[in-house]
């Protein structure tokens, strides 16, 4: 993840924002659970250490499902899929596993959110087959689609097919600058069930919004290599989902981003062990067991 890389520094460890107001439109909850994963499941350098020795590429992703609780598909942005393919992927993994859909690049960054209908279809019809195994898919805007395209995205999600969920991913600093038309975007959502994600980037705290307008919400955490920092960090969400899970919250899907992906795993453990302390009752899934353990 380029987007808000920068070399670890204390500057950028700053307390999380307060929520946005909007997390008590949501009521209350009977329990918040949360779901651990990273980005990609091909990863080389997990076999003999995450992954069976001689596990071969062909199932990799099998034993990531062994390993994690989510998945953040980032292959379905750079080309369609046949249906075929989203349920030999569901196939491919526990029953409870969730895979976090990213839309395609043609519709966020190449028409730029225009004449986008087709494409939506084809990518509804192939995630449907996940079924059960689907959580809400999310939609990247480029770091240059500004607040004056404001109109163009209110379109286009009136016409978003209410049948799959959708978290909304903003970069552009013109979208956080104004916080009345920013909760009147964030109101706007909430009303049409719609999430928005919430991004931790160093370098772009800007972008944090902490605006929760849905149940299921997905973090996307770009980190340091377990760097000090890092464990202050994910102290600090641990501490904040504590506070969440009387706030109607049930559901958080956490895409783990760390360089090269190599050391997702020891993060996702690093949560876990952090919620063990922050709370008693979060039901965490997705945590990494040691080979000696298959």
């Amino acid at each position: 993840m380029k987007f808000g890389k920068v070399e670890p520094s204390r500057d950028w460890l700053k307390p999380l924002p307060k929520d946005h107001p909007i997390i008590d439109e949501l009521g209350n909850s009977s329990g918040l659970d949360i779901y651990l994963g990273g980005t990609q499941w091909g990863i080389k350098e997990w076999v003999g250490q995450w992954y069976p020795p001689g596990t071969p590429q062909r199932a990799f992703l099998p034993a990531y499902g062994k390993q994690f609780a989510c998945i953040e598909l980032n292959a379905t942005h750079y080309r369609l899929f046949p249906p075929s393919r989203f349920e030999e992927w569901r196939r491919s993994v526990p029953e409870g596993f969730i895979f976090l859909p990213k839309l395609p690049q043609s519709i966020s960054h190449y028409r730029r959110l225009n004449n986008t209908e087709e494409v939506v279809a084809d990518f509804v019809e192939g995630v449907r087959e996940l079924g059960s195994s689907v959580g809400p898919a999310f939609l990247q805007m480029p770091e240059n689609f500004k607040i004056e395209k404001r109109e163009d995205l209110l379109r286009w999600v009136d016409e978003w097919p209410s049948e799959l969920g959708l978290s909304i991913e903003l970069r552009h600093p013109s979208w956080f600058e104004d916080y009345e038309l920013l909760s009147d975007l964030i109101a706007y959502l909430h009303a049409k069930c719609i999430g928005m994600v919430l991004t931790d980037a160093p370098g772009r705290p800007d972008v944090l919004h902490m605006a929760v307008t849905q149940p299921d919400l997905f973090i996307r955490y770009a980190g340091w290599d377990l760097d000090e920092f890092d464990q202050i960090r994910i102290e600090q969400w641990a501490n904040r989902f504590a506070e969440w899970e009387s706030k109607g919250v049930k559901r958080i899907f956490i895409g783990i981003h760390q360089p090269n992906s190599l050391s997702t795993p020891e993060t996702a453990i690093a949560f876990s062990n952090a919620l063990k302390k922050a709370s008693g009752t979060i039901r965490v899934h997705g945590v990494p067991s040691p080979l000696s353990l298959f």
